[in-house]
């Protein structure tokens, strides 16, 4: 093994790479490691980008890790005039690709929904089985891409 590091090393290694702080410091490596071992290590160390879609699993998750404030979502108001068939919100480029998660009743609901579409320009359109006869609300939750 080569020669330790000194702490200006150390120190210059841990600010670009804060992840390693509380691990090293943990272990007290810092007396036994090399810098060419240390950033090896750095180098080894799991990314985000190395994480592949799927594999955390629900199971692998802590229970309450991902709560409301953690989501990203938006509700949205939707309203059907009286003798439409249909409405749509404005348009919203933050929910463009995003994905409807549900759909509920805020007041009157005298028809059936047919429909809830999210469209490309991040507007949600909700289409009835027939006209409404009085006006119908709506909020549509969207997660957002």
């Amino acid at each position: 093994m080569a020669g330790g590091i000194g702490r200006e090393e150390l120190a210059s290694i841990l600010a670009g790479n804060p992840r390693l702080v509380g691990m090293i410091r943990g272990n007290v490596m810092a007396g036994f490691l090399s810098k060419t071992e240390l950033e090896a290590l750095v180098t080894g160390s799991v990314q985000t980008g190395d994480i592949a879609d799927g594999a955390v699993g629900a199971a692998k998750i802590a229970d309450g890790a991902v709560g409301k404030a953690k989501l990203a979502y938006k509700s949205v108001a939707v309203t059907v005039a009286a003798a439409a068939g249909n409405g749509s919100s404005d348009a919203d480029s933050e929910l463009a690709g995003g994905e409807i998660e549900g759909c509920y009743s805020t007041g009157n609901q005298d028809q059936l929904v047919d429909s809830v579409v999210l469209n490309a320009d991040g507007s949600v359109t909700i289409t009835l089985a027939a006209a409404a006869t009085g006006d119908n609300t709506f909020n549509v939750v969207v997660a957002k891409p």
